[in-house]
């Protein structure tokens, strides 16, 4: 999970476009096919990784019984 999961991102979309109108350019939604897909896949996962504790949070608000683990971007250059 990149990012954050789609609903938290649309959410916060949502309040920036009320809140900042005037300075944001129209967005890209993902499309009804796609947000079944991610739907589905996150259903079937039985273990998620995101790269933040942010991420995590998106994840669990909307499927606070998913296993998430964290797996943070970069190299533990001590290893």
């Amino acid at each position: 999970m990149p990012i954050g999961y789609y609903p938290a991102l649309e959410s916060v979309r949502g309040e920036l476009a009320e809140k900042y109108s005037d300075w944001m350019r129209p967005g890209a939604s993902l499309s009804q096919q796609r947000k079944t897909q991610k739907r589905q896949e996150m259903e079937l996962a039985d273990l998620v990784l995101a790269p933040s504790n942010f991420v995590a949070d998106t994840i669990r608000t909307f499927h606070p019984h998913k296993h998430v683990v964290l797996a943070p971007y970069g190299v533990d250059l001590a290893a």
